[in-house]
This record gives C-alpha cells, structure tokens and sequence, in this order.
C-alpha cells in the first residue's frame, strides 16, 4: 500500500543516501516509472506515487493494480553519443537453454529516448523502445555486432563477461527455481 511504499523509501534513501526509482508492477512502456531523487522532501512522496499511478492507470485504466511497487536503485549510466546527444542504454543478454546446456545466443541495446542532463526526466532513462503513445521505436534498438560494440564503448571481454555471468545467474535460476520461487522471508533480507 501506499503508506508502505513511503515508508521503504524513507528509509532507503536516508539509509544509502541514493536516489531510486519507483515502478508499479505489471507496468509496461515506462507508465508510472518515476524517479525520487535522495535530496527530495519526503513530505512529497505521496504527491510522486499519486502522479506515478495517475500515470499508471492513464494506461491501464482500473485494469491492474499497481502494487507491489519495486523500487529500484536510480543507477549510475553510462553515456553514449547517439543522435548528437548523450543517451543513457541498457543490454538486453540472450540466453537459452540447450539440453543441460546454457548458452549465449545474442543481444539487444536499449537507448533511451531522451537526451542525459541530471536525470530527473524519464525520458533520459527509461529505455523501454514501446509504450509512448503506442508506438514502437525500433531503432533506439540495436543488436550486439562489431560495429554496435564500439557505439556502446565495449569490447569483446565485456561481452564475453556478460555472456558468461548471464548463463551462471540463469544455470542458477534453473537449479534453484522452486526455492526462489517459494522464498517468502523477504522481510528479513530488506530490513
């Protein structure tokens, strides 16, 4: 509920001293993301979660319900210079499973829209490439190649290391589901 949720991040942000971004579940497209910079007055926390579900159910309507909210660390991005502009992007890593086999099958970068000041705007980091206005815009998609890795300034080790450390997490998911899946003490690891 919401008073829940300004409580998390009451803590969270005096706690760490870092700003977070909250997203309403079963969300898509950025509807509702919204960040709360560590240097803002929690007397508006409730004024950003009304705005975050008014923006929630703009999409939605009354359809789904936006709680359990997660809340995200805001990230430290790196930049790109894409479009005569600073983006901020995400790696999307392909991996499928094989017979016991985990492998590495591809890729996809996400840029976000907008271009990077501070921040504070969603469309400088929210790198969803559908869901403004019901469009989709493929080409802040790119897929992993040669040529896209220098765009991104990675290398073949970063890539590799990103394959590598994708198929232990998923070969561990896979081992683990039914534990993860009825896991129920998250109190006791959020405290």
């Amino acid at each position: 509920n919401e008073r829940d949720l300004i409580d998390k991040l009451k803590y969270l942000i005096k706690k760490y001293k870092r700003s977070f971004i909250i997203k309403p579940s079963g969300g898509s497209g950025g509807a509702g993301v919204i960040p709360v910079s560590k240097d803002e007055n929690p007397a508006n926390f409730g004024k950003i979660i009304t705005e975050s579900k008014k923006e929630f159910f703009a999409k939605f309507m009354k359809n789904r319900n936006p709680y359990p909210y997660t809340i995200q660390e805001k990230a430290n991005f790196s930049l790109i210079n894409w479009k005569g502009g600073k983006h901020t992007f995400d790696l999307r890593i392909y991996i499928a499973r094989n017979k016991n086999r985990v492998v590495p099958v591809g890729g996809l970068a996400r840029i976000a829209r907008g271009n990077f000041t501070v921040g504070l705007d969603k469309q400088e980091f929210v790198v969803n490439l559908s869901g403004y206005n019901g469009q989709i815009e493929v080409e802040r998609g790119i897929g992993f190649s040669e040529k896209n890795s220098r765009l991104l300034n990675l290398n073949k080790e970063d890539f590799a290391n990103m394959f590598s450390i994708g198929c232990v997490i998923f070969a561990k998911i896979v081992q683990n589901y039914k534990e993860i899946i009825d896991f129920t003490e998250w109190d006791k690891i959020i405290e």
